[in-house]
């Protein structure tokens, strides 16, 4: 990468760094970041200014709130806020040993980074970010960088998707970088979102299987059903299946009805609901026009 480029990733950054340590910040403008909003206690002001969109990579220390900190970029990947689903997280530890590094990977960090860092070290992680082509693998309980080897990638089964590099775009200053960028986010974004919830829908369906089968633990498990049914509802608004939302309704509804041990007619009634959101999310038309039938049906019942 070229000095010229590296200097104007340093100009055109916004970098939101969450740390009560002020060194921190300076040694980002001694590393020549321009663009630096520090956020010293609170997650909420800096999803204020994520959601804004005023946010190209969050470098995030852990003496800043630790608990809380993987629910942060669990949040940050489930697009619960702001355009970036994979907006660049870099996280700083003090200690090579602590779990938080390895769990902040293991739900979507970019990079992890051990204290104290010299000039060199910003420089350097910050070229690997600006140079890097962005691959996101998506599965049931991970969205994020994918970390395997080329010839142990393959797109199709491993859920990846290709992701612009939003901060180099900005660094070499396209005339429509602001617009464009925008457009191949939500493109790239929506991407992630509709995979996320075909295997959240598949989790679903086995949910409903299990609790048929197991009738022992019926209730029990048409309660651990509810809120992932009403967190996938909301997820749907941001895929090519919004429509699967009524039949999330009917689900919530359905599993309010039930009362005690299953008997015929609310297992019958659980099949049909599971066959529907099968069939919902394949593609041909015949599926979806029974999965619309079924639908159908339960509102009848």
């Amino acid at each position: 990468m070229s000095a010229e480029l590296l200097k104007a990733a340093l100009e055109a950054t916004d970098i939101l760094i969450l740390s009560p340590d002020e060194t921190v910040r300076h040694l980002f403008e001694n590393a020549g970041f321009r663009r630096i909003k520090t956020i010293r206690q609170d997650f909420e002001d800096a999803l204020v200014i994520i959601t804004a969109g005023h946010c190209d990579v969050i470098v995030l220390d852990d003496l800043f709130l630790e608990e809380k900190t993987l629910d942060f970029i669990k949040s940050i990947r489930a697009g619960e806020y702001g355009e970036n689903i994979c907006l660049p997280i870099v996280i700083l530890i003090s200690d090579a040993s602590q779990d938080l590094g390895r769990k902040a990977v293991q739900v979507g960090a970019d990079d992890v980074v051990l204290k104290p860092l010299s000039v060199n070290d910003v420089n350097k992680r910050m070229r690997a970010l600006l140079t890097r082509d962005l691959l996101y693998i998506v599965t049931a309980n991970y969205i994020g960088p994918n970390r395997r080897n080329a010839d142990r990638t393959n797109h199709k089964r491993d859920n990846l998707v290709s992701i612009p590099n939003a901060m180099r775009m900005k660094a070499e200053g396209h005339q429509e970088t602001t617009a464009h960028i925008s457009q191949l986010m939500s493109v790239a974004n929506r991407a992630i979102n509709n995979i996320s919830a075909a295997l959240e829908g598949e989790v679903i369906q086995k949910l409903i299987n299990d609790a048929i089968a197991n009738p022992k633990d019926f209730q029990a498990a048409l309660r651990r059903l509810q809120p992932i049914v009403k967190t996938f509802a909301k997820k749907l608004a941001q895929t090519d299946f919004e429509h699967i939302g009524d039949l999330c309704k009917l689900i919530l509804g359905i599993i309010g009805e039930i009362k005690g041990p299953p008997d015929a007619k609310s297992t019958e009634i659980l099949t049909l609901v599971s066959q529907a959101l099968h069939l919902s999310f394949e593609d041909d038309l015949q599926s979806k026009a029974a999965a619309a039938e079924i639908i159908s049906l339960l509102k009848k019942r």
